[in-house]
């Protein structure tokens, strides 16, 4: 991963691109509405135009731009008649997707590899995440600190160092241990843990050499402290080792299997652990479970075009059960589903499919692997509206258009 020879301000601004995409998707300060902190929102869509721009000049985009106003305004319209409290929120996160899709079309023809200074971003905050950790918790140095509060001081208290790491300052008890569970800059170990298997990910498919950094990537995975986290990384391991050419059929069989085996039965401890919990002390095992049960419900109810975009409020009048309830439901997939219907679920698995279905079979097996993830990544949490997810699917609206399936 060597830097351009000549770094142009096109480069740099490419790089504050990236960096918005990954600290507006989920991070402590991204949850502050734009009345609130408007200055990086409007920063992002500011760099979206300036690379869209240029491309959007071109007679055959201006087709394309066209026939995509017309489809999401349509869709527009008719949330507006569900549920148009959403309508502007809605308009707001269709501009960012779209003015994601024109913004690739002009990256490509940069020659700037977009993926990779995304994976830079999530490194750099796996390294300063660790480094502050270890200085915190591990050698107990005081650090500068400062307190970051939700909803004008009446919701969380977050301690942040440098406003790159978070933390809620309590421990929880992890094998009979007192350990501090690392968040990152993000709001919970579970959204972390997110883009730190998305790292992973790109490491193994772009085959990157340095051992250090997918060591610091997978002690960061680990202190996160997320079994679904752990679980997939586990699985995305697995999928690397058996990508090693070096390794014989034969090894990768005697060591593979015993492997996968002990990664299985790992996985179903920590589910039955989680489970076991009782009713009453409401584990996240528990509350999974039944925000996936009342998510069906809804979506059966309001099977073609749900309930209205960003519309929860059906979710949270009927959930009894969980202490959270009020942040709605935990599964993003489920959320997707109930509140944009059918409609909504074509719209963000049309691409996915026909890129699969038109990529060369030497790489099927990789992208059924980051399909699954971007599954896996909403069914555990929420996250399906942040701008790192609405570039991922304008990335792959951009490949299924211009049939260039075989780049990712």
């Amino acid at each position: 991963m060597r830097l351009p020879k000549k770094i142009s301000i096109k480069y740099i601004m490419a790089y504050i691109l990236a960096f918005l995409t990954i600290y507006q998707s989920g991070t402590v300060p991204s949850i502050l509405s734009i009345e609130e902190d408007p200055a990086p929102k409007i920063i992002l869509l500011i760099l979206e135009v300036y690379f869209a721009f240029y491309i959007l000049l071109k007679k055959r985009n201006i087709k394309r731009f066209i026939i995509w106003f017309i489809i999401l305004s349509s869709y527009v319209v008719i949330n507006y008649f569900i549920y148009p409290q959403s309508t502007l929120v809605l308009m707001y996160r269709l501009c960012i997707f779209l003015l994601y899709f024109f913004a690739i079309d002009r990256l490509v023809e940069l020659g700037i590899d977009f993926e990779q200074m995304l994976y830079k971003v999530i490194l750099f905050f796996a390294i300063t995440s660790l480094v502050i950790y270890c200085i915190v918790h591990l050698f107990q140095i005081p650090l500068f600190h400062n307190y970051f509060y939700l909803d004008g001081g009446k919701g969380l208290r977050y301690i942040s160092y440098f406003g790159i790491y978070y933390e809620q300052g309590y421990a929880n008890t992890q094998f009979g241990l007192s350990l501090y569970r690392m968040t990152g800059p993000f709001w919970e170990p579970g959204v972390y843990q997110i883009y730190i298997n998305y790292a992973i990910y790109l490491y193994i498919k772009r085959n990157f050499k340095s051992k250090v950094q997918f060591i610091i990537l997978v002690i960061d995975l680990v202190l996160t402290m997320s079994s679904a986290g752990i679980a997939i990384g586990i699985f995305l391991i697995i999928v690397l080792y058996y990508r090693t050419k070096k390794i014989t059929t034969q090894t990768k069989v005697l060591f593979g299997v015993p492997a996968f085996a002990l990664a299985f039965f790992a996985i179903v401890e920590v589910v039955i652990t989680k489970f076991s919990e009782t009713y009453a002390n409401k584990s996240s095992a528990f509350i999974r479970l039944y925000d996936f049960k009342l998510g069906m419900e809804l979506f059966l109810e309001n099977f073609w075009v749900g309930t209205g975009y960003y519309n929860t409020e059906p979710f949270i009048k009927r959930n009894n059960y969980n202490i959270t309830g009020h942040l709605g439901s935990s599964n993003g997939l489920l959320t997707i589903c109930y509140t944009t219907g059918v409609i909504g679920m074509l719209f963000v698995s049309i691409p996915f499919v026909c890129n699969f279905i038109h990529i060369d079979k030497s790489k099927k097996i990789i992208k059924l692997v980051y399909i699954m993830l971007i599954f896996l990544f909403n069914f555990v949490e929420p996250v399906y509206y942040y701008p790192f997810m609405l570039y991922l699917l304008a990335n792959e609206y951009y490949m299924m258009f211009s049939r260039k399936s075989n780049c990712l």
